[in-house]
This record gives C-alpha cells, structure tokens and sequence, in this order.
C-alpha cells in the first residue's frame, strides 16, 4: 500500500503515472500505454477478498475505454486535482 491509499485522497481527483507492478497478465491495449500519464478519480477501496485488499482503487478518464480502474500500486508521481471534498 502507499500514500494514495489513505483517507486524504479518497473521493480525489489525481494526475498520476501508470505503472503496473505486474505486467504479465495486462490486457495489449494497458501494456501498450504503460509510462503514460492519466487522469483518475478514486473508485472505492477493495474489500479483503477481493484482487488487491484494501487498496484504493482509481477509475481513468472515461475517454479512455481500454482502462477500467487499477489499484493505487499501479500509479507514480501522482499529484492532487482536485481534493477530497464532503
């Protein structure tokens, strides 16, 4: 877990790098935009028996059809849009 999975940046928006730790079962279309930088908005956390427990999940720009979400591990050098907000 890091940083991204605390409670300051859930319900955020965050600009961060895509970088799976694991790449072996990435879909072609992930894989071809590893590096790149993104726009996402947290999704919820992942419950104990779900892939990736208790990680905070991150939803893409809906422009970008091939991403669906990721977990926090997957994401570098982000930086804070828009903040928490209640």
């Amino acid at each position: 877990m890091n940083a991204l999975d605390s409670p300051e940046f859930e319900f955020a928006t965050i600009e961060a790098t895509f970088q799976p730790v694991r790449t072996d079962d990435l879909r072609p279309e992930a894989a071809a935009r590893i590096g790149e930088r993104l726009r996402l908005t947290y999704a919820g956390r992942s419950d104990d028996d779900e892939a990736f427990p208790g990680q905070a999940r991150w939803m893409a720009d809906t422009s970008i059809p091939w991403f669906g979400w990721c977990p926090s591990e997957d994401l570098t050098d982000y930086v804070l849009v828009t903040p928490t907000e209640y």
